[in-house]
């Protein structure tokens, strides 16, 4: 089974109180498909204070499987990535390295949806020229009931969405395809540093 949990040594900030609380260290979709929502929801990485009810947030390490989908992504420190990500890219996985729980949300969103990470990066690299000024801390994959947006978020809320072109993702995915194929299998932090680098080298190719 390659699902694992481990329990985590803890104070809490609010009360103090020091204790132990099971977290997951290594997650399999195939053999926990609820574990799914629970990720897109956050309340898999909530540990609750047994003394006072203060909640925190576990942050990792954690390895994340989905083995539908062919994604592996490991948010944090995760023990011996190097090996684990060898494995996977020999498998023909998509291994990625995310810092933050709602940088793990976004790949599950986007994997979920069934498109490239690299080309929704290369689309909120191009957006950041059309919110030349605008002060934002993250631009995040946002799909709802009916539509998908890029939603702009600043201290932790939402003030603005960008509508989700499908004929500028196609264009890009077919454009950067052979570039994306030659360089870019085994590169795994793939986020808009990564998009604005790629840019800046293949811009010429672009235009």
């Amino acid at each position: 089974m390659f699902t694992k949990k481990e329990e985590m040594k803890w104070r809490c900030p609010h009360c103090g109180e020091r204790q132990l609380n099971e977290v997951y260290v290594r997650l399999s979709v195939r053999e926990e498909p609820a574990s799914l929502n629970r990720i897109l929801d956050t309340s898999l990485f909530k540990v609750t204070c047994q003394n006072c009810g203060h909640e925190e947030y576990y942050t990792g390490p954690l390895l994340y499987v989905d083995e539908e989908r062919k994604l592996m992504a490991a948010m944090g420190d995760v023990h011996d990535f190097a090996k684990e990500k060898d494995a996977y890219l020999a498998l023909g996985y998509a291994v990625r390295q995310v810092p933050e729980i709602v940088d793990l949300c976004e790949k599950v969103l986007i994997s979920e949806n069934g498109r490239d990470d690299r080309i929704i990066e290369l689309m909120k690299a191009a957006n950041t020229v059309l919110l030349k000024g605008q002060q934002y801390d993250q631009m995040l994959y946002a799909p709802d009931e009916d539509n998908i947006y890029f939603e702009l978020i600043k201290d932790a809320g939402s003030i603005g969405r960008i509508p989700f072109m499908e004929a500028v993702y196609d264009d890009m995915k077919e454009r950067f395809a052979a570039d994306l194929m030659n360089e870019c299998d085994d590169e795994t932090v793939i986020d808009l540093s990564w998009a604005l680098d790629f840019f800046e080298k293949h811009y010429q190719a672009a235009v």
